[in-house]
């Protein structure tokens, strides 16, 4: 018998979103489930049904897994001080590093993208047993009280529609969302997973969404042991305003241990991520720990790298 619409449970973590991740990822981490510390990181990813939440916790997977292959013991949201936390505490031989994993908040743009997107999460429940939808993200110019009658726009035209119609929002003639009923099984083209959209236009860029993630890590930071802030974003442009704004936190902010930086760039379906790292002549950083955050966090030279003290 079927669970009634109303009453199926959403889907969540892997089972809501595997079609847009990278099998060779998921295999390596399905052993993660036994490990007494890894397992804190999966059960909270599992638990996860909003796109955003489920990627920034994808973004710490992607550095606990460059980490252990680097020879690295890890432990998951350790306490710090005033009620935080650190995301791991890092050991490699007499090393002990605190890392800080922050995904930049989304600009304008891409939260509206998201907000499109996520309307389609009313076609899950509508079961019908000859079709699928395929869903795709055509852009964001659209307005806000347009998007709010998406939902309800979508759920009549699922309901209803025959196969092979077509279902354009807000309008054909500025479309943003399109919607397909295809016979189930026979798409007439890879389905598109709607839940991270794709979208090459134009984006807005605003530093203060990095001095907000710096203090972020900043208020979570181990007192009197190395820190270092690693910082994702969707755009490899972001790049240059991370610069300035940790040079800025440098100059501004007085730490007694070192704090280094470095930006990090994925898309869900690669199986690795890019990074830049970034160090100061910073007190403190002693060789065996500027190796391993070397190791783990310098793929190319940063663009205006400082020299650490050796």
């Amino acid at each position: 018998m079927k669970t009634p619409p109303d009453v199926r449970r959403p889907r969540r973590g892997i089972d809501r979103f595997r079609a847009a991740l990278n099998a060779g990822v998921l295999e390596e981490i399905e052993p993660w489930r036994q490990h007494p510390e890894l397992r804190k990181l999966i059960k909270r990813w599992e638990s996860l049904a909003d796109p955003r939440q489920f990627l920034d916790t994808y973004a710490e997977i992607m550095v606990a897994r460059r980490l252990l292959r680097n020879a690295c013991t890890l432990r998951v949201e350790v306490p710090t001080r005033k009620n935080k936390r650190a995301d791991f505490e890092v050991t490699r031989g007499a090393v002990v590093l605190y890392v800080h994993v922050k995904k930049l908040n989304l600009d304008d743009c891409t939260r509206r993208l998201y907000r499109i997107a996520d309307c389609s999460k009313v076609l899950e429940p509508i079961d019908r047993d000859d079709v699928e939808f395929d869903v795709s993200v055509l852009g964001t110019e659209t307005t806000e009280d347009e998007i709010r009658t998406f939902p309800r726009r979508l759920k009549k035209f699922a309901r209803s529609a025959a196969s092979g119609a077509t279902l354009l929002l807000p309008d054909e003639s500025h479309p943003v969302l399109r919607v397909e009923i295809l016979p189930r099984g026979r798409a007439a083209r890879p389905k598109q997973n709607p839940s991270f959209p794709r979208y090459p236009g134009p984006w807005m860029r605003d530093p203060e969404r990095f001095k907000r993630k710096l203090a972020e890590a900043a208020a979570q930071f181990m007192p009197d042991r190395p820190n270092l802030i690693a910082v994702t974003s969707h755009w490899a442009a972001d790049e240059t305003d991370f610069e300035k704004t940790l040079l800025d936190f440098w100059s501004r902010t007085q730490h007694p241990a070192p704090v280094m930086g470095a930006f990090f760039r994925f898309a869900p379906e690669d199986d690795d991520f890019t990074s830049s790292l970034y160090l100061r002549e910073a007190r403190g950083v002693d060789q065996e720990t500027s190796q391993l955050v070397r190791d783990v966090f310098d793929d190319q030279p940063a663009t205006s790298q400082a020299p650490v003290a050796e």
